[in-house]
């Protein structure tokens, strides 16, 4: 960041406060996001789509916010940060499990899994996040989002007709 460690620790006290204040910024921006796509008349389909652009919008701009919060999210040691940031993580994946289980009401996405499909979209998003990072990636696919919905949408079997 070009920043002093003394500068760091003015503005937080301690790593667990930094740590919070990065995850809360990430859960946040994802999480209003996700509410408003939500709320929408759109196409079960359609709110999917902005939902994945959403988030890979917040990789592009932040690939290490979201990869921080990805993994925190996911591992298995319970972090002092002051909050419940495994609730609130909860209730985004339960946003993306919502928007899918809508879809399968209305008839526009057939019947199946509802959560092991959001874990499929969250998980690609959090890999490509740590692709970025890594190096293994130096930028985003166009049209990441596009991507990861036929998949979804679509799986990777050949239409036998």
């Amino acid at each position: 960041a070009g920043v002093t460690k003394p500068l760091i620790f003015y503005h937080f006290a301690s790593k667990e406060r930094l740590y919070a204040s990065l995850l809360r910024e990430a859960l946040t921006a994802c999480w209003d996001g996700g509410e408003e796509i939500l709320g929408s008349s759109l196409s079960a389909t359609e709110r999917l789509r902005r939902f994945l652009a959403g988030h890979v919008q917040v990789i592009r701009e932040k690939p290490e916010v979201f990869a921080f919060a990805h993994n925190l999210l996911t591992v298995a040691q319970e972090l002092p940060l002051g909050f419940d940031y495994r609730a609130e993580g909860r209730a985004l994946f339960y946003q993306v499990v919502r928007l899918i289980e809508a879809g399968q009401a209305s008839g526009e996405f057939r019947r199946a899994d509802a959560e092991a499909a959001a874990i499929l979209a969250l998980a690609s998003l959090g890999m490509y996040a740590h692709a970025l990072l890594l190096g293994e990636l130096d930028t985003l696919p166009d049209a990441l989002e596009e991507r990861l919905l036929d998949l979804l949408l679509h799986g990777i079997k050949e239409n036998p007709a």
